[in-house]
């Protein structure tokens, strides 16, 4: 399990993904969330089925939102020429949760309140 707060690690992640050759810009899916950023419940949850592009997907998402520089990232991608570009690129505090093994999977209750101290 991986957790980050306001890390680069998400970042470089994505700068990797971009470089290669079969990288298909899904960056409008961002415009898409946008709205959700000023509501009370803004915590989103993104389900694929296996293998569908879920961990690049919130790789994107957290290098767009999060505090580290990522404009030399989307500069090219087709986000860039919207509206809301320059103002949400890198102005929310990111949580970045990866979980990668049920076995060590503990109760949603005993998970929060761990994610809590870290705050």
């Amino acid at each position: 399990m991986s957790n980050y707060l306001n890390s680069d690690v998400c970042v470089s992640n994505f700068s990797k993904i971009l470089k290669e050759p079969n990288f298909i810009d899904k960056s409008l899916l961002i415009e898409d969330l946008v709205p959700s950023i000023d509501i009370e419940n803004r915590f989103v949850c993104i389900t694929r089925p296996r293998r569908f592009g879920k961990t690049v997907a919130a790789n994107m998402i957290a290098s767009f939102f999060g505090k580290d520089d990522s404009s030399s990232l989307f500069g090219g991608l087709k986000i860039s020429q919207k509206g809301c570009y320059a103002e949400h690129l890198n102005k929310q505090n990111i949580l970045f949760i990866l979980v990668l093994q049920k076995k060590r999977w503990m109760s949603f209750t005993k998970r929060i309140r761990i994610e809590k101290t870290m705050l």
